[in-house]
């Protein structure tokens, strides 16, 4: 599956692994790539685990794009 990324300046194929960090206020899902490890930024952990399990599903049922939402 491939990923427009939420600051919308780039594409990535899905990464080997993608987990949620926390910097201050923000949760942060971020994966294995070495280019550009931030995929988005959400204003609670439960809108970061819920695009989470958004992707998951995506990529359970096998569809070919996702577009991380703005918020």
């Amino acid at each position: 599956m491939i990923i427009y990324l939420q600051n919308r300046k780039r594409v990535e194929r899905v990464p080997d692994r993608m987990w949620i960090t926390r910097n201050g206020d923000i949760y942060s899902i971020v994966s294995s790539a070495k280019m550009n490890p931030c995929m988005g930024n959400y204003e609670n952990e439960e809108r970061a685990i819920e695009v989470l399990r958004e992707m998951f599903q995506y990529i359970r049922s096998g569809k070919k794009t996702y577009i991380m939402p703005a918020k």
